[in-house]
């Protein structure tokens, strides 16, 4: 009996951690101008890291690190609209060639499968859709707004 409890406690301890995993996600958004990076963000959902560089004409004018943790409960809500829109790997690209400028917002659950530009109407405005909802998640996080406070003041 105590053979058949271990063996349950090491199984269902397994399956959460790949419960954990399997919520965890990459986001980034890239902005190119005249072929320069002029913003570049990071999250990873699995460490909290939030990166943040904003480049400019001038190099890079602010580089901005820190941590920010979502709940399971926030993790679980976002990859379900995630699913439900069905986007697997598919990258928001827009282009602008007056300004020669360029951006790429993607969102990742399959870290080793190839990312494309979504192509239709629809799979770019879900692409935004989850986009603008992880930014809604993320904005609420109070060391989003200490470290990035600039973006909060009303002008």
């Amino acid at each position: 009996m105590r053979v058949l409890i271990l063996t349950f406690i090491f199984f269902h301890g397994i399956f959460l951690g790949q419960n954990i995993c399997e919520k965890d996600f990459l986001y980034e958004n890239l902005i190119y101008k005249n072929n320069n990076i002029d913003l570049k963000e990071n999250y990873n959902s699995s460490t909290g890291e939030y990166s943040f560089v904003y480049c400019g004409t001038e190099g890079v004018q602010r580089n901005i690190n820190f941590n920010v943790k979502l709940t399971n409960e926030e993790k679980e809500k976002f990859k379900k609209s995630y699913l439900d829109l069905n986007i697997n790997n598919k990258v928001l690209c827009t282009e602008v060639r007056a300004d020669k400028l360029f951006a790429i917002t993607s969102i990742s659950y399959n870290f080793n499968k190839k990312q494309e530009c979504a192509k239709n109407d629809k799979e770019k405005a879900d692409v935004l859709f989850v986009k603008s909802l992880f930014l809604e998640i993320i904005r609420e996080k109070k060391e989003y707004k200490e470290a990035l406070y600039w973006k909060f003041i009303k002008r």
